[in-house]
């Protein structure tokens, strides 16, 4: 017992012994002020006692050192308090925007203190002082020669400009787009701006000054560089393309930040055109002024900052002869092979040669080089026939680049067949003939010989079919009457002697000047109706007399007055006239003669008379060999020399009829000479005639010919390509 007791005691005294030392250190007082220093940012440190500048805004950084640690950090004023800290690293920011910068209006600064105070944990406190004078004036940037908008370009280009400040200035900086380019030392403000590395468009320019106060002032410009050529389009040639007939250039010229000076435009080195104003720049390019062959076109425009661009386009001049156009549908597909046009020189040398498809819509035929715009040369439409043994050919000489030009093709109308039905004749006399024939109905005949009724309707037009027209004539007593028969035909309709009618037939008649013409050549008269404008413009004609006389004195015929329009065929010894109309009561026969020789294809014309516009050739044979071919040759009558058949070579070799005209056996039909009504020369046929499609009409103008030969001028063609099917 006694040992434990001994313990306790020993343990009491010892807590006792440490509870009294700790009292001790708590009762020690901190009497030790913080150290404590300060700094301005950007400020240089002063000299002992001295005053330094500052601007509005200052931050000041503090280095207090505390063993106890520090509570707080002040900033004063004079005394007024403008700031605290608590958390190392201690840095106050002071706005100083609120106090007198100058006394009065005097330029003298008012004196500050700045006053720094560190108090510790035990509230020990030191302070630490700096005389500032507070600078608020912000530097001044004016006068600069770059204004907002400004466009510029080029590597040199200078800008200046003027700086202001009532303290002296530390640094005087210029940016482009953040980028510094300029950090000036001296007083010379004059810095120049190098577009060459900087992208088109807006760009930045801001001048950054700075005074010993730390007050900067800065000069921002939004400006434009401009460093490429205005940009050229043209819309109306592209590179690579064939020039053959004037067009007109008229480039858009813009540029995206300068205005454009000048546009020029050059063929080859020489300069064609000149613009100071871009609205000018418009030139027709006619390339007959120009040699044959490949060159460049080129356009050059330049800005007011002197940026020049230029568009350099490669073009092929050619002499263009004759255009073609060829609607959709014109071939038949009947027949969509087979068709050429090709022009010749008029000794018959083959210039330039195309073919005609189902997809063909525009057909070109140039010279091989220079061509004079007055120089003649003839224009040939072939075709082989639906069984592609049969030959057709059309020919238009004496044309030139300057008369025909263009010819555009119109789609034939076309009809499909109904098939044909026969019908009873009855109660008419064994004398009296009948007739039935128009462009969508005609008599045919069974194989028992049973007249026959063939009947058509439009395929690929809506012109309504007209009534079918069937007319008597009995030339024993001069008796016509006739019938018009509604479509659809009835099943049970006859054609019935008592159904015709005599109605507005008259008794109608020809004479000649002179009248021994008439006295001493058979004639033959083909009439046709019209039943309105639509059947006329559509070539819906029915015959309403056909017949021919002996030589006789006076022509009759019977005529019925009822239709809208007529066209005629009228046939008198070696005079022939045809056209829409009715044939004149007296016909004065033109006093013309024409005489002919044919040797090794060449035509050559003993002619005499005047008056006369368009001359006529029909070449047709070959029948009796199995190679049938017709050729018609237009020319000019008024002009001298021989007509020389084109020659037939290349592709056209393999039209069956090339042995005869290589062997020099074709056979000319007629020759003969044309006048047109109201067509007073060539240039007028071939603008009225052959370019207004209606050289294969009946409804054409009227024309009369006197010829030599055996046959008529019937081009058995419907058009100038064989394609009617």
């Amino acid at each position: 017992m006694r040992k434990i007791t001994t313990v306790l005691t020993s343990i009491l005294i010892v807590v006792i012994q440490s509870c009294s030392n700790d009292s001790e250190t708590q009762l020690v007082p901190d009497t030790t002020a913080p150290s404590v220093s300060l700094s301005i940012a950007g400020v240089p440190n002063s000299s002992e006692g001295g005053t330094v500048v500052v601007g509005s805004q200052i931050v000041v950084n503090v280095d207090a050192k505390d063993e106890g640690g520090i509570a707080k950090i002040e900033a004063f004023i004079n005394d007024q308090k403008v700031g605290e800290d608590t958390d190392p690293p201690y840095s106050l920011t002071i706005d100083l925007s609120s106090f007198t910068s100058k006394v009065g209006k005097t330029t003298k600064f008012v004196d500050y203190v700045l006053k720094i105070v560190a108090t510790d944990i035990a509230g020990n406190t030191t302070a630490t002082e700096q005389k500032i004078h507070i600078d608020g004036e912000i530097p001044t940037i004016t006068n600069v020669s770059l204004l907002a908008g400004t466009v510029i370009g080029g590597n040199a280009n200078s800008m200046t400009f003027e700086v202001m400040d009532n303290e002296t200035l530390s640094t005087i900086l210029v940016y482009i787009n953040d980028a510094l380019i300029a950090d000036i030392d001296d007083e010379i403000y004059d810095v120049n701006l190098d577009t060459s590395l900087l992208t088109d468009g807006e760009n930045a320019l801001k001048i950054e000054v700075k005074d010993l106060a730390g007050n900067i002032g800065s000069h921002n410009v939004a400006f434009i560089v401009d460093n490429t050529g205005p940009e050229i389009t043209l819309e109306s040639l592209v590179d690579g393309q064939l020039i053959d007939t004037t067009i007109n250039l008229n480039p858009v010229v813009v540029d995206a930040y300068s205005e454009v000076g000048t546009v020029e435009i050059f063929y080859g080195d020489e300069i064609i055109h000149t613009a100071a104003n871009v609205a000018d720049v418009n030139v027709d390019f006619d390339p007959d002024n120009y040699p044959t062959g490949e060159a460049i076109i080129k356009i050059k425009a330049i800005d007011h900052l002197g940026n020049s661009s230029e568009l350099m386009l490669h073009i092929n001049v050619l002499r263009l002869l004759f255009t073609m156009t060829v609607p959709e549908g014109y071939l038949s597909p009947n027949i969509p092979i087979n068709h050429f046009v090709f022009a010749s020189e008029l000794d018959g040398t083959l210039i330039d040669l195309k073919e005609i498809i189902f997809e063909t819509r525009e057909v070109k035929l140039y010279a091989s080089g220079e061509f004079d715009l007055e120089k003649d040369f003839t224009i040939t439409f072939a075709s082989l026939g639906r069984n592609g043994v049969a030959s057709y050919l059309f020919s238009v000489a004496h044309l030139n680049r300057g008369n025909l030009k263009q010819l555009d093709l119109v789609v034939p109308k076309r009809f499909t067949g109904n098939g044909a039905t026969s019908y009873p004749i009855n109660g008419f006399s064994e004398t009296t003939q009948l007739f039935c024939f128009g462009r969508d109905f005609y008599f045919s005949s069974s194989e028992s010989g049973a007249t026959m009724i063939q009947d058509f309707t439009p395929s690929n037009h809506v012109a309504e079919s007209d009534p079918i027209y069937i007319y008597g004539y009995n030339p024993l007593n001069n008796f016509y009457n006739h019938l018009t028969v509604d479509r659809p035909i009835a099943s049970d309709f006859e054609i019935n002697f008592a159904d015709f009618s005599v109605s507005n037939v008259e008794d109608s008649q020809i004479i000649t000047t002179p009248s021994g013409f008439l006295s001493s050549n058979s004639a033959y008269l083909q009439l046709y109706g019209f039943l309105d404008q639509e059947g006329l413009d559509n070539e819906l004609y029915r015959q309403i007399w056909g017949y021919g006389r002996t030589p006789v004195t006076t022509f009759n015929y019977q005529l019925n007055t009822q239709f809208f329009a007529y066209a005629y065929d009228l046939k008198i010894g070696n005079y022939f006239a045809k056209g829409v109309g009715l044939p004149e009561g007296n016909i004065i026969i033109p006093n013309w003669t024409v005489d002919y020789t044919f040797q090794n294809n060449e035509i050559s014309l003993t002619t005499s008379g005047t008056g006369h516009t368009v001359g006529e050739i029909l070449l047709e044979g070959g029948y009796d060999v199995g190679v049938p071919y017709q050729w018609n040759v237009f020319f000019d009558s008024n002009k001298a020399g021989p007509i020389i058949l084109p020659n037939i070579s290349g592709v056209l070799e393999s039209y069956p009829f090339f042995n005869l005209y290589q062997n020099n056996t074709l056979e000319v039909n007629r020759v003969g000479l044309r006048r047109y009504d109201n067509i007073s020369n060539y240039e007028g046929y071939l603008a009225q005639i052959i370019k207004g499609n209606k050289a294969f009409k009946k409804a054409s103008p009227r024309y009369e010919s006197i010829y030599s030969g055996n046959t008529t001028q019937e081009f058995s063609s419907s058009d100038y390509f064989h394609n009617a099917w």
